[in-house]
């Protein structure tokens, strides 16, 4: 019996792109083989731009109603991460693959990695590369693949992006779900602590086009330098229990000096690595 997945998307005011992305869905090649799409779980996260009904229509317009389409409003905006991580547990599908509201997958991406997934039981999770496509016309691949137990890789930087991943769900819901408390770079949190319990396999191509929508460049750097002092505070014993806790704070501390702030991200990582002692 083919693999039971449940593509989990989550969206915000994104309704001129949802569409598009939930196509490029349905268009997965190799269903009824190595794997099949359950449904599709829309988790609309509070938006306000006419997401539900939109998509309500979409789907009473459908020719083939297969796979179903499930969607729930949330009332309150709560991030991606609460949204992806209520689509997770709504799932009927063994298997979880994410999908972002603003992202193109590539026709072949489910049966490419279903079939690295299933040729590995001892994997817990398969990414991809993905192609970052900016609103002025550039693009940047993000081609990175390791295999097995990634956990060091992961303690430097990360190359796992959420709509790259096709996941066990018991494996995801085993180690504790996406942390809502990060504002950003979840999916890295996320990808390290799946990676201390699980290895983690890879098809080495890019099978995913990402929109690199425009976005306040200031915040995005702050948050980026306040949740990465976060998750090595939350993760300081673990790294120093497997000698990665110097790498990972000299990679910090290296990426903040090309940009002048290695003094200031400094004092940033000393505060939160104080708070997780109080």
């Amino acid at each position: 019996m083919p693999c039971q997945i449940s593509v989990v998307i989550p969206s915000y005011n994104r309704n001129g792109l949802l569409q598009a992305a939930v196509e490029s869905v349905l268009r997965q090649d190799g269903q009824g083989g190595k794997f099949e799409i359950k449904e599709i779980l829309i988790i609309d996260d509070g938006s306000t731009d006419g997401t539900e009904e939109a998509m309500q229509d979409y789907d009473a317009n459908r020719p083939i109603k297969k796979p179903v389409i499930r969607f729930l409003r949330l009332e309150k905006n709560g991030g991606a991460a609460n949204a992806r991580n209520v689509g997770v547990r709504m799932a009927l599908g063994d298997w979880i693959a994410f999908q972002d509201s603003d992202d193109i997958w590539d026709e072949g991406k489910l049966e490419k990695q279903s079939a690295c997934l299933l040729q590995n039981p001892r994997y817990g999770m398969v990414y991809c590369g993905i192609c970052e496509n900016f609103p002025d016309g550039r693009k940047l691949t993000r081609e990175e693949y390791h295999e097995g137990a990634l956990f060091r890789q992961l303690a430097t930087h990360n190359f796992i992006d959420t709509p790259s991943m096709l996941i066990r769900k018991d494996a995801f819901l085993s180690v504790g779900a996406f942390d809502t408390a990060f504002t950003a770079l979840e999916d890295w949190e996320f990808a390290f602590r799946f990676s201390l319990k699980y290895q983690i396999g890879c098809a080495h191509e890019i099978l995913l086009q990402s929109s690199m929508l425009p976005s306040g460049l200031s915040s995005d750097i702050a948050k980026f330098y306040d949740n990465r002092c976060r998750m090595i505070a939350k993760h300081k014993e673990t790294l120093l229990k497997n000698g990665c806790f110097q790498d990972a704070t000299a990679s910090l501390l290296n990426h903040a000096a090309e940009r002048g702030i290695a003094r200031q991200v400094g004092t940033l990582l000393e505060q939160h690595l104080l708070s997780t002692l109080a």
